[in-house]
């Protein structure tokens, strides 16, 4: 009985996906729901009205969660996990959606394992940029990797090495991603990721016509490294492809990078350093590259170190308690000097005297005596 129900829902969700009319139709079904809904809105909030400019940005953004956020089945739905593996095997494969988008990245999928594969696709989500803006910024923590579905992607080296200001180190053409040697190795980024305002051509010509928005399909930092411990001939192979995609990365960096530029002149009376920010990762020998040199990472890649955040933290805290703890100790003698002055006429003019006076106040032994806005200047 639940072999036959299994059966005819995955019957029923092909015939939905594989027929590009029908799959329209259940957007535009969705799209009118959505309308009635912002119509119900608005009428809730006489005077008030929904800008068109808003409202189509609305309808945008739901039409391309529908499109391209996979993870909304496992999100919203439960049988996907109820299924066995050969039927989520089938629905990737079978389904319009999933199966153009396996094809489109067969060059990152083609050495994963079908079960990695199929639940990479079924976590995906949708993230959409406008053009000119930072993806990854310089030395940040990677949390997503990117699959570009539409657009186009520029890399920049560090603003402060560049030899030409502004001047892209790489294209990252549709299909392309990035993201993923800085997930897997725990590495900060250090070139930046930007979409393409305009195109090289446009520029040339001087002409800058608005380009469309960048569509990318992520996966978060967390379930990717959790897929590759539950898949570790797959996390192999796809981190030694991985290395060898930075290593491509880091030599455009060095073709526009000045320190690297003057590190490597042949007068140069500096020592050569693999750490280096501004130096390549390795040098190529006679015998090819080998593994060991491919992990030879930059300095500035080296992620944060956590214990040592920790620790400074710590620190922190002890001498903030301590400041405290003289605050209160300050506000404890203040409270018993109030209760043995009197009055408040004596009060004031005790305020008034020390105001009136110069230099530090002496105690009754003559020692100076230290206010408590001088404790937090320490």
């Amino acid at each position: 009985m639940g072999l036959t129900f299994f059966s005819f829902l995955m019957g029923s969700i092909n015939g939905i996906f594989n027929t590009s009319d029908n799959f329209d139709d259940l957007i535009e079904e969705k799209l009118d729901s959505l309308d009635m809904w912002i119509k119900k809105i608005e009428k809730s909030n006489k005077p008030f009205h929904i800008q068109p400019t808003l409202y189509n940005d609305i309808r945008k953004y739901v039409e391309q969660a529908f499109l391209y956020d996979f993870n909304l089945v496992i999100e919203e739905f439960q049988f996907y996990q109820q299924i066995t593996p050969k039927m989520q095997t089938d629905l990737i494969q079978n389904t319009r959606v999933f199966k153009e988008f396996e094809r489109s990245f067969n060059h990152f999928f083609e050495e994963c394992e079908r079960g990695f594969t199929n639940e990479l696709i079924i976590s995906m989500y949708c993230r959409i940029y406008t053009p000119g803006k930072t993806v990854i910024s310089y030395k940040s923590n990677v949390k997503e990797m990117y699959f570009i579905r539409q657009g186009l992607v520029e890399v920049y080296n560090n603003e402060n090495d560049e030899l030409d200001k502004e001047k892209p180190i790489l294209y990252l053409p549709k299909y392309s991603y990035f993201g993923d040697y800085q997930i897997l190795y725990n590495l900060k980024s250090n070139i930046l990721f930007k979409t393409l305002a305009h195109t090289p051509e446009d520029k040339k010509n001087g002409s800058f016509e608005t380009m469309p928005d960048i569509i990318f399909m992520c996966i978060s930092k967390d379930v990717l490294q959790e897929l590759c411990d539950l898949f570790p001939q797959t996390a192999e192979n796809i981190k030694r492809r991985s290395l060898e995609r930075r290593h491509r990365f880091m030599q455009q960096k060095n073709l526009n990078s000045r320190r690297y530029n003057q590190k490597n002149q042949p007068n140069s009376s500096k020592p050569h350093s693999a750490t280096s920010t501004d130096q390549a990762s390795h040098k190529p020998g006679d015998d090819g590259e080998t593994e060991d040199a491919l992990e030879d990472f930059y300095s500035d890649e080296e992620p944060e170190n956590f214990e040592s955040q920790k620790e400074d933290m710590k620190q922190y805290l002890n001498k903030l308690n301590k400041r405290i703890d003289t605050l209160v100790e300050a506000l404890k003698k203040a409270d018993s000097m109030m209760a043995k002055m009197g009055d408040q006429k004596a009060i004031i003019e005790q305020i008034n005297s020390k105001k009136n006076s110069k230099g530090k106040v002496k105690t009754n032994d003559g020692k100076d005596k230290r206010s408590i806005a001088e404790f937090f200047k320490e």
